[in-house]
Order: C-alpha cells, then sequence, then structure tokens
C-alpha cells in the first residue's frame, strides 16, 4: 500500500527509450489526494489524481541511436558500457524536463525508468513473452 504525504502531493518523473531508439521521452506527474487518503493497490480514479505538469520529447543524436542499434545484436559488454551512458542521458533529460517547470530536483519525489528497450518477445499462443503484445 502506497500512502502519499499529508503534507504535499506527490511529484514524479517518468522516463523511457523504446525500439524504435529515436530519443528519451520524459513527463513529470504530481500524483493527489482524491477522496481517500490511501491509495490501495491498483489504479482508482476515485482515489487519487494525477496531473500532467510537463513531457518533453529529447532525440538521440546519430551516435547515440547507431549504438543503441548495435546493443540490439546482443553485445553483452557493449549492452553494459551503454548502460552508463543512457544514465547519463536520462539525467540529463530529467533535468531539462525541470527546466520547463518551477520545480527542482529535490521537489521530485521519484523517477521511474525502465531503461532501454532493446528486444520485444510478444507473448504467442500458450507462451508468455517478455513484453506486452
Amino acid at each position: 500500500m502506497f500512502k502519499i504525504a499529508k503534507k504535499r502531493n506527490a511529484r514524479i518523473i517518468g522516463l523511457m527509450s523504446g525500439t524504435s531508439h529515436d530519443g528519451v521521452d520524459a513527463a513529470l506527474v504530481e500524483i493527489r489526494e482524491g477522496l481517500n487518503n490511501k491509495i490501495s493497490e491498483g489504479y482508482n480514479s476515485n482515489k487519487i489524481k494525477i496531473k500532467l505538469i510537463n513531457h518533453i520529447h529529447l532525440p538521440f543524436n546519430r551516435s547515440l541511436r547507431n549504438e543503441i542499434g548495435m546493443a540490439f545484436k546482443g553485445n553483452v559488454e557493449h549492452i553494459c558500457r551503454l548502460n552508463f551512458k543512457l544514465g547519463e542521458v536520462f539525467a540529463r533529460a530529467a533535468l531539462t524536463l525541470l527546466k520547463g517547470t518551477e520545480f527542482r530536483p529535490e521537489d521530485i519525489d521519484a523517477i521511474a525508468s525502465h531503461g532501454q528497450n532493446i528486444y520485444h518477445i510478444p507473448p504467442s499462443g500458450r507462451k508468455a513473452g517478455s513484453t506486452p503484445s
């Protein structure tokens, strides 16, 4: 169970980059209490309100796009090195996102990112996948 502090709303940044590897998308949302103090498991629009504060798309340069494309081929060392480079890029995206708002990094309660998608395995028949179809 997740409980939002009574004195303020939760501000969360979401970051994502998919297999199109064209850039990183970033969004800042504010989650406010609705009719009930507690947020139960799952989403219920009567209990929480989500407000989009700002969103941006930062395109990757050609060099980084090529590096991400190489990761699709499965070289583990390359993927591990790219992990750190993309961490810096995602951090820069979060800071750039905040520049368009009144918020500072210390005002943010959480940052959510699944990292860079490099491969999809959709479910097939009775076989479970690793990504939704």
